[in-house]
């Protein structure tokens, strides 16, 4: 068995970069309008305080997925204050996508998309995933979905 969690840098680099175009742009508006000093600080204080409560979020419900891979099923468990678990027979699945964009080129993860003929949505998204844990679990899934012949021909 297999069990890894997803990884939080990329997560973590959004919110912090988009709490500093927050406050950029806060200050700006604040300055033209010509607004007190003691509001500016305020402001900025309120802006931090929000981008801070949504890393803290971000870092938790990242802490809560659990992604676990044997040799007959998948299954995915997350949630912070309700617990969902959702697994999928490996025999079920018929398609696994990879896609990267290019921040999470530079930070060495991926996002894996796992497909079933059930539903015309991806069944379970993978996001921000070591490149490492998404080659082992391709693996293994690969190795779970291989047909009796395919696997004899080996």
């Amino acid at each position: 068995m297999f069990k890894f969690r997803p990884t939080f840098r990329i997560r973590l680099a959004l919110i912090v970069a988009g709490t500093v175009v927050v406050l950029a742009i806060a200050n700006g508006v604040l300055i033209a309008f010509g607004t007190d000093a003691g509001i500016i600080v305020l402001g900025n204080l309120a802006v931090l305080i929000f981008g801070s409560a949504l890393a803290a979020f971000a870092y938790l419900f990242t802490k809560s997925v659990v992604i676990q891979v044997d040799d007959k099923e998948i299954s995915m468990s997350y949630g912070i204050l309700n617990k969902i678990t959702v697994t999928i027979p490996l025999a079920k699945i018929d398609n696994i996508t990879e896609k990267q964009n290019i921040f999470e080129s530079f930070a060495g993860v991926t996002d894996l998309y796992i497909d079933t003929p059930a539903t015309l949505d991806y069944e379970m998204v993978f996001n921000d995933i070591e490149k490492t844990d998404a080659a082992q679990i391709l693996k293994l899934i690969g190795a779970g979905t291989a047909k009796p012949e395919e696997t004899a021909k080996r």
